[in-house]
Formats: C-alpha cells, structure tokens, sequence
C-alpha cells in the first residue's frame, strides 16, 4: 500500500512514519525538506507554507522569523535595506527613505539628524555646507549664505563680521585692496582714503599725509567740486544742487583742530548736510575760536550735474551692464518677457544709510522685483537722512 501524504515509509518499509517539522511529503513516498523561503512548524504536512512579508524561514525551517531592524523582506528572505534606506522595527516589508534633512544612522535602523554646519536635500547622507554658507541647526534640508559684511565660520554653524581692514560682498572676507580701508568690523566693501591721507598698516583707518599743513584740510568731497581738492587751493565751484542742498566731506590736516561745515560744527571726515541754494558756503579750520583757514563753496549753474556715487557696495540685476562699479551711476539691463526685473542691492554702510528702489524703502541685501517694461528707467538710491549720497540709473533696453 502507498503511504498517505505527509508520511514516508519507514526504513523497514513495515510502517508510515510522519515528516517532521521543517519538512513535507507531498506524494506519501519521500520527505523533502522546505523550499527557499517557506517553513512547516508541524509533523505529517504535505506542504509547507511560505513565510509573509517582514519575515523569513528559520535555519531549520520549522518556523517563520520577523527581519530585524535594518532589513526588511517582502516575503522569502530579509535583506539588508538598500543605502540611504532605514527600518526601525522587527518585522519590516519595506524600507523606508529618510525625509530631509536626515540621513540613515550606521545600521539602517533609523533616520538622525543633520548637525549643524551640514545639510541633507535628498535624505541619503548629510553634507558639508558649501564654501560662503552656514547652517546653525540640526536637520536642516539646506545652508544658507552669509550676507555682505560676513563670512562662514571654519565649522560653518553661523556667520562672523568680516574684521576691520577686511570686507566682504558675502562668501568670504578679504583683505582691503592697497589704497582702501574698512574702519569697522562688517564693511560690505572698502573705501578709499580722502586726498591728503592714507591708510594705515592695517587699513583699519586713514592718516594724514606728512606733507600737511596744520592749518589747512587734507580732504573735501562735495559732489561735482571743481577744481578737484588742493590744499592749496580755498575757491570751488559746484553744480546746482537739486533743491539747494547737497553734502560735504571735509577732513582735518590736524585733528586738534577744529571744523565748521557751512557754520554748523562738524566731525572731521564725516559727511554732512551743506545748503547751498543758489549762492555759496564755507568750510572753516578753527585753532579754538580764530580761523586758522577757510575755504568757499560757490554755486555754478554752467556746470554740469554732479553724478551721486556714494553708499552702494554692490548692484545687481540680470543682464547689468556694465558690470557694477560705485563710481558708474549709468546702467542698461535686457526686458524680460515678463516686464519685471529682479533687483538687488547692497548698502556700503546698512547702520547709517538707506537704501531705495524705485522709490520703495528696501533692506540691504534684499531683492525686489519692479515693474520694467522696454524704455524704463529702474532708479536705485541712497540717502542718509535727507541727503542724497548715491543715485543710480538702469535703462531697461532691447
């Protein structure tokens, strides 16, 4: 007689004996063990089952066994979960991706944070932040950049004031240019000396040249002055201010001196409001209460409109052209299908002026996006207080 299934015969052939766990008879003649993947936890089965998803046969395949934490099976046989994939529980169908700003821990078990001055945009590992870019918080799905004035720090977890004798348009701090100087930590860019000075071993400052006279000053600025400063020479000329007023800039030979901007006291080397009007004015050197020098200011109407340069460190707008420099104020950029342009800009000095796009107060540094069909005139200003320091003009072109 045939043995009925889940049996063999014996080795006597005198009897039916059952298939053991792990095992199946499928045709009362043999037990064979499970195939791949399945598992029979009982004697005398003319089958084995296969093991469900998130587990897998045990060695002996009497049982089916939860894929531990890191692995994962879909039904068969766990498996390690593919790179940049975690499992953090037993019995897993599936690996999971880790969301931004993670990446999967050592042994795929779960997902950790990013630490600072790293980021994660796709899940997979955290990376360094770029050169010029900082992040300060854990898990964070990208850097940020630092603005003008500043740098990454060497861990790039937070952005540090360029130090005076240094500046930066934003990435990284560098040395003042020969003849430049930044007097203040978190310059967005270096100015040049006034005429009579020079700057010191670590353009941190302005000197007097050595060839100057005490009782005279080594600089003066005023848009459009003609003949260009002497110290030598006390009668300027200067176009028609718009609405009769302009600014100076006036620096003492000798700082034990003192300075008189148009009759009101002034700080050496700081810009100040002058009123003009249609006549003239005068920057007076005192040595306590006797004038010591004096120089005049007169209006010319014949001369030709003072162009303003002061204040911006950087300009930009898609297509500008030139290439922005302080001392250009005249620009063209190409329309755009959309007749906006997007225009950002950054103030030399953000404590102490003010910075203006088509006539909208906007922070320094920060973009915005103005109405510039073909033929419009984008106007960028800076002022201190009511002065007019810098203007500047983009002909939006073909």
């Amino acid at each position: 007689m045939t043995c009925p299934v889940g049996t063999r015969p014996n080795a006597a052939q005198t009897a039916c004996e059952p298939c053991s766990p792990g095992t199946f008879g499928a045709d009362g003649l043999a037990c064979e063990a499970c195939p791949a993947g399945e598992a029979q936890p009982f004697y005398g089965q003319a089958a084995c089952v296969s093991c469900g998803c998130g587990s897998e046969a045990s060695a002996d395949a009497t049982s089916c066994e939860a894929c531990a934490a890191g692995t994962s099976s879909d039904g068969g046989s766990c498996a390690v979960c593919p790179a940049g994939m975690v499992s953090n529980q037993s019995g897993a169908c599936a690996c999971a991706a880790c969301p931004v700003g993670t990446h999967p821990n050592a042994a795929q078990t779960a997902c950790e944070a990013c630490v600072p001055g790293t980021f994660s945009a796709d899940g997979l590992a955290c990376e360094a932040c770029p050169a010029g870019e900082v992040q300060p918080f854990y898990g964070q799905a990208a850097c940020v950049s630092c603005g003008c004035g500043s740098e990454a720090s060497a861990d790039a977890t937070s952005c540090e004031a360029c130090p005076a004798g240094t500046s930066s348009e934003g990435g990284s701090c560098a040395a003042c240019a020969p003849g430049t100087v930044s007097n203040q930590s978190g310059a967005c860019a270096c100015a040049a000396c006034p005429l009579g000075t020079h700057p010191n071993a670590a353009q941190t400052g302005c000197e007097p040249d050595a060839a100057c006279d005490a009782s005279a000053l080594s600089a003066l600025a005023v848009p459009g002055l003609t003949p260009a400063f002497s110290p030598g020479v006390h009668r300027y000329r200067v176009p028609a201010p718009v609405g009769g007023g302009t600014w100076a800039r006036a620096t003492l030979c000798d700082g034990t001196k003192t300075l008189y901007v148009g009759g009101n006291q002034a700080s050496s080397g700081a810009r100040v409001g002058l009123w003009l009007g249609s006549g003239s004015a005068t920057v007076a050197v005192y040595q306590r209460w006797t004038p010591v020098g004096t120089y005049t200011i007169t209006v010319d109407p014949s001369l030709p409109p003072a162009p303003l340069t002061e204040g911006l460190a950087s300009l930009s707008i898609p297509g500008l052209s030139p290439p922005f420099d302080p001392a250009v104020t005249h620009y063209t950029a190409p329309a755009r299908p959309t007749s906006t342009v997007p225009v950002t800009a950054a103030l030399a000095s953000p404590g102490a002026s003010t910075l203006w796009i088509e006539s909208l107060l906007t922070g320094s540094g920060a973009t915005r996006t103005t109405w510039a069909p073909l033929g419009n005139v984008v106007d960028v200003t800076v002022t201190e207080g009511w002065l007019e320091i810098g203007h500047y003009y983009v002909t939006i072109v073909r």
